[in-house]
């Protein structure tokens, strides 16, 4: 894998290139200068060998006399001073701008925050500085002679190669994003500046590598992304908010936006929605001075947009209020899509406040100031509604509580007469036994028949109270909501009543929903209903009894209908009264109680019971319970 990181780099130095051997030290002027004086004194010394060798054959063959040899020796010896001197001092001078510019480098390049390094042709750490001491964590001798490996992560060749085509054409690569390894392993987020170092021969001879740790700017940027992303979600969050209420708004005031239905993505359809709205439409800045106020304004305070411009909302504000409403606006301008809810009073321009209710969302504008854009709108009446409301419900909660008092006085009274007639019935009906069984032989058949007739209504008498006592103890019986299976109930009471009455009524049970409610009462309402179904088709050829459902999601509404004597929708309204009875007792038994009781256990599930018939076509009776889904 370190082979594999060391593959891009190799691809750009390795061209011909030539590994540098150098230890990565800067250059040492003083010794180059010596040696620069030891090659000149060389040269002088060889050519002078030259002059002497060539002038010695000359004098010797007699073509050149001695006076010429030591000039040739005094000029050659002048020339050669003068040359060396030249060469000397403008390779010194060279050097020595060279070396106060290496030094203004190396100056610079360790007080770089940003690390610098140099990579030779065969991928060796040349040169390091204490940048790339503080970021990659290897100290020089550390990092000096070792792979440039050392600081890429195993996927730097997949994923940099693109940087070679660039950087072989133009010799500079700046600003590139790249991924860079420290001593202990951690991978972290760079920027490198590369350039490539041309060798005498003009081929790759290294890399300048300049690399900036950027691990906090790419978390500022994750989170101002994430903040951006954040925002854009609240922008299209109350751009949905104020696409509803305008939508409201136009309903109300269909007539008077009918021109302005047509939606536009112009920002002068925007505008013109705005300045038309019912509601208050303002901007203020962080310090709560309006900026932008809608017309609507004047119908509301009594001024003109430009009257309140540049005026802060704090000037009219009620004095109370005013604590409320700095710390709201503070908190909405603590940043930007800062959202707050409140309803605070405001001065109209005759000197009347105002309940104004308003939403208020902070936004940067294109210079980057905190404003805040608010919808409001005039609750005043609301408010007042609100009062007169809250004022009735307590004058309703009131007589609530004294019909409580009633009722609960009403069925202590119904209890105690029922005890209090219970004794002097049974009193009756025991007297008129006891003289029918012991004066039998004394009474002439009109008095038997007469203390018969007594007997008789005191029986019916103690079943009335009997009635009267249930129909008591349903206001005070404590119920248990739970899913009743209907159609088992039904089925169940049919075939009792059936038992007791001797049989010979037929039964269609439909599909029954159960339904939520407590068991024994609605046992009750069976009981009464198919009761009353069984008694009055008793006189049908074939009796037949149909019970059925309807229901939806809320509410079940359960049917029991008979082909019985029916009754005249005229008197439907006194079904349900405490003994009201649309038959004689001499036709039908009864105690005019059962009916009474079904209305009230159905009413005090929460639904509701009528009926509907014709006579001698039967009867419906209908009741709904809360659904068991």
């Amino acid at each position: 894998m370190r082979a594999k990181r060391e593959d891009l780099f190799s691809s750009i130095l390795s061209r011909g290139a030539r590994a540098d051997e150098s230890s990565g030290a800067r250059i040492d002027y003083s010794s180059a200068l010596k040696g620069l004086v030891r090659s000149i004194l060389m040269i002088y010394l060889i050519g002078l060998a030259i002059v002497v060798l060539v002038d010695i054959v000359y004098v010797k063959t007699g073509n050149k006399s001695l006076t010429l040899f030591l000039t040739d020796l005094l000029l050659y010896n002048a020339a050669a001073v003068v040359l060396g001197m030249v060469v000397y001092q403008v390779t010194r001078r060279g050097w020595s701008k060279a070396y106060a510019s290496e030094s203004a480098l190396l100056s610079i390049t360790e007080v770089s925050a940003d690390a610098v390094y140099l990579v030779g042709a065969d991928s060796i750490i040349k040169a390091w500085s204490k940048g790339a001491e503080r970021i990659f964590g290897f100290t020089e001798k550390e990092a000096l002679g070792e792979s440039v490996a050392i600081v890429l992560p195993d996927d730097f060749l997949e994923r940099d190669s693109s940087i070679l085509e660039p950087l072989l054409a133009e010799g500079i690569v700046t600003g590139h994003r790249t991924l860079s390894k420290r001593k202990d392993g951690e991978v972290f987020p760079a920027e490198a500046s590369l350039s490539l170092l041309e060798a005498p021969d003009g081929e790759p001879g290294g890399m300048l590598i300049v690399l900036r740790d950027i691990t906090k700017q790419v978390e500022l940027e994750v989170a101002l992304n994430e903040a951006r992303q954040d925002l854009e979600v609240r922008v299209e969050e109350r751009t949905a908010e104020l696409q509803q209420a305008n939508a409201l708004l136009e309903q109300e005031v269909s007539e008077r936006r009918r021109a302005e239905i047509a939606l536009s993505e112009s920002e002068e359809h925007f505008r013109s929605l705005i300045e038309n709205a019912i509601d208050l439409i303002v901007v203020v800045d962080h310090l709560g001075k309006f900026e932008y106020i809608s017309p609507s304004v004047t119908p509301v305070f009594g001024y003109a947009p430009e009257e309140l411009t540049g005026v802060s909302a704090l000037d009219i504000a009620h004095p109370d209020d005013l604590p409320e409403i700095s710390g709201a606006l503070a908190r909405a301008v603590s940043g930007s899509g800062v959202t707050q809810t409140a309803e605070f009073r405001f001065r109209r321009k005759d000197g009347e406040y105002r309940m104004l209710e308003g939403i208020g969302t902070s936004f940067l504008d294109e210079l980057g100031n905190l404003r805040v854009i608010i919808n409001a709108r005039d609750i005043t009446e609301r408010k007042r509604s609100e009062e007169r409301i809250s004022a009735l419900n307590r004058e309703l909660e009131a007589r609530v509580s004294e019909l409580g008092d009633l009722n609960r006085e009403l069925e202590a009274f119904s209890y105690s007469v029922s005890h209090d007639l219970r004794a002097p019935v049974r009193a009756i009906k025991g007297f008129s036994s006891m003289i029918a069984d012991n004066h039998a032989a004394e009474l002439t058949p009109a008095s038997a028949r007469l203390l018969e007739v007594v007997i008789r209504n005191a029986d019916q008498m103690d079943e009335l109270i009997d009635g009267l006592l249930s129909f008591s103890r349903l206001g005070r019986l404590e119920m248990r909501s739970v899913e009743v299976d209907m159609r088992a109930l039904a089925q169940t009471v049919f075939d009792e009543l059936q038992e007791g009455s001797g049989g010979g009524a037929t039964l269609l049970l439909g599909d029954l929903p159960p339904a939520t409610g407590d068991p024994v009462l609605l046992r009750q309402v069976f009981a009464n209903l198919i009761g009353n179904a069984i008694k009055f088709s008793s006189r049908a050829s074939e009796p037949l009894i149909e019970i059925a459902s309807s229901t939806d999601t809320a509410m079940n509404e359960y049917q029991v209908k008979d082909n019985g004597v029916g009754f005249n929708m005229d008197y439907a309204d006194r079904l349900f009264g405490v003994f009201q009875r649309l038959h004689s007792s001499d036709d039908f038994e009864g105690t005019g109680i059962g009916l009474a009781n079904v209305q009230r256990i159905v009413h005090r599930h929460g639904g509701t019971a009528r009926a509907e018939g014709s006579p001698g076509e039967g009867a419906t009776f209908y009741f709904t319970l809360p659904s068991a889904s």
